[in-house]
């Protein structure tokens, strides 16, 4: 039965749950009231509260996708306390979202016993395994699936969110295609005396060791045999043999290293920058100093990295992506750098005002002033940040199915530069992963590093991200055609 608007309101202020239900539907999808997420998702909440089982499923899948944020936020514990009130009434796709959060630890701690007990209760009505429970396959009876989940906001053209679909593993490694205009493959020489002095560095090392080698066989020749003409031809040897090894080590390690800068000092953005430094406005120079700084740990992936082996962080701690732009649910967010290591992601918003900075980390402007008294205002760059990360996690999210985010650290950084002081800035909430800095490119080095520090390895997860990385650096030429546009018609 279809209730006129009226009728429907009127029940829904009396406290008729199933109707507060089909009102929230259409203030997320706006049939016939104005679309408003808010007012959706209070009415959602009150219709769950009330008892109604569409509502608790709805609410649950509301919290833990973040589909319409901030009304509301991913929020794990009221996730699967939706879910568990729903379970309860005996909904078996409820029951088997809620073992699937139980079995990994979404919102509650890990308990196989009762991850398998509301899996099985599931099961034994015959509910369809489904790998995704964010995104079930399976009918609630009575209604279809599409009554309940919310389609995603779009951008300005009101069309879907297109991300395409990774390419498959080639065999052979080949290029990644290039952010802007790559410049051609360099290759460092094999041979340089420059790499002698590294090469010997590493060779006295490996004479002594080589050295020590020979002492402790010296030691166990002459209590095994009580002494041996030996000792002067084994200790040479291991000594030769040491230097030899060494020399070779240190040899490759700087041959590699200069095939590092090389490939460094030749990506677009080191060279557009680096030629016109002193003509950057400041916000840029903060940049390019930090993506200098940090060249050494990450590996600047943007412009011209090769195909990703199956191990992306063999060799480097991390990626750096200057400029990256993706499709957000309010237009193109752009990100001045992220970083991407085995442990999180870093999304970075880089200033170069000057002044004394003050704000709450709510407030939609910070209060800037300058050395000469002059007050302007800045957008909050962590807000800025909130709707990046939002457009971060719905492109590996749909890269990624099945994959759960919210096991991964995703920092939001603002950064100033030296001749800022932020300590007007208030309330920054650290447990929530949001930071302001202000300093150098080694002050953000050792934020890095002391995150860094806190966490625990996730390659397997973190090689899936740099999968969908490079995939999404391959829409980056038609990305910023869209930026550029979406600029010039504000402007």
């Amino acid at each position: 039965m279809i209730l006129a608007a009226e009728e429907l309101r009127r029940q829904a202020e009396a406290g008729d749950a199933y109707a507060q239900y089909l009102l929230a539907l259409k203030f997320y999808k706006g049939r016939g009231e104005v679309q408003d997420p808010r007012q959706g998702f209070l009415w959602m909440k009150v219709s769950a509260e009330g008892g109604c089982l569409k509502a608790q499923k709805a609410l649950g899948l509301l919290y833990t996708s973040a589909q319409h944020a901030p009304f509301p936020n991913e929020d794990p514990q009221e996730a699967i306390r939706m879910y568990h009130l729903a379970a309860e009434q005996g909904d078996a796709e409820a029951q088997y979202w809620l073992g699937k959060c139980y079995l990994t630890g979404y919102g509650t701690p890990i308990s196989e016993e009762e991850g398998k007990k509301w899996i099985n209760a599931a099961r034994a009505k015959g509910y369809d395994e489904d790998p995704d429970p964010i995104a079930p396959k399976g009918e609630e009876e009575g209604a279809s699936r599409g009554e309940w989940e919310f389609s995603k906001e779009t951008s300005e053209t009101d069309a879907p969110i297109e991300y395409g679909v990774p390419d498959p593993e080639p065999e052979e490694r080949q290029q990644s295609p290039a952010i802007g205009e790559a410049q051609p493959e360099m290759h460092a020489p094999r041979f340089a005396p420059d790499y002698l002095k590294t090469g010997l560095i590493f060779a006295g090392v490996g004479a002594i060791a080589g050295l020590l080698l020979a002492a402790v066989v010296a030691i166990f020749l002459a209590l095994l045999a009580g002494g041996s003409s030996l000792y002067g031809i084994i200790t040479v040897a291991l000594a030769v043999i040491g230097a030899g090894i060494g020399f070779y080590y240190g040899y490759d390690v700087a041959y590699q290293r200069a095939g590092d800068r090389l490939y460094f000092r030749n990506t677009p953005f080191y060279l557009q920058h680096q030629k016109d430094y002193e003509e950057l406005d400041r916000a840029v120079q903060n940049q390019y100093e930090i993506y200098v700084t940090l060249q050494k740990e990450f590996q600047p992936f943007c412009y011209r990295s090769p195909r990703l082996p199956k191990s992306p962080f063999s060799n480097y701690r991390g990626y750096m992506i200057p400029s990256m732009i993706l499709p957000g649910r309010h237009g193109m967010a752009v990100m001045d750098l992220m970083l991407v290591t085995e442990k999180a992601i870093y999304v970075m918003n880089v200033s170069g005002i000057t002044g004394k900075v003050s704000g709450q980390a709510e407030d939609e402007e910070w209060r800037v002033q300058s050395y000469t008294g002059r007050v302007r205002y800045l957008g909050n760059p962590l807000l800025k940040n909130e709707e990046d990360i939002q457009a971060l996690r719905d492109a590996l999210r749909a890269l990624c199915p099945g994959f759960w985010l919210h096991d991964i650290p995703i920092y939001s950084v603002a950064v100033f530069g030296t001749h800022t002081d932020i300590s007007g800035v208030e309330d920054v909430d650290r447990e929530a992963h949001r930071f302001a800095l202000s300093g150098s490119g080694e002050k953000v080095r050792g934020f890095v590093e002391m995150q860094e520090s806190r966490h625990v390895l996730r390659t397997k997860e973190m090689t899936q991200v740099m999968k969908a990385m490079e995939h999404l650096l391959k829409q980056y030429p038609e990305n910023k055609q869209q930026a550029e546009r979406a600029r010039r018609r504000q402007s």
